[in-house]
């Protein structure tokens, strides 16, 4: 079980990127110009639009929190959230193994 790194580009910004650690056991790290956002599987939602998508951190807990927000384009999101539900995967099949 490893991490897995994820690299997009940011929406308007042809500067920077953002990287993604996706970690298996449930969370996923965000680096943007030299800042690290971390947020739960289950914290994160991706809203489309026509051309671009929302990564949206919301922190469940007694009042929903927004933490961060994140302007991708469409490609790049599905390509992270595929390699999210595929690390959900591998975890849940090491996790019936043992």
């Amino acid at each position: 079980m490893y991490n897995k790194t994820v690299t997009c580009a940011i929406k308007g910004d042809i500067h920077h990127k953002l990287i993604f650690t996706i970690n298996p056991t449930g969370y996923l790290i965000v680096e943007i110009k030299h800042k690290n956002y971390k947020a739960n599987f289950n914290d994160l939602f991706f809203f489309n639009h026509e051309k671009t998508t929302d990564l949206v951190c919301i922190e469940d807990g007694t009042v929903k929190h927004l933490c961060w927000n994140l302007l991708m384009y469409k490609n790049d999101a599905t390509k992270l959230n595929v390699a999210i539900d595929n690390a959900i995967d591998e975890y849940e099949v090491i996790m019936r193994d043992l």
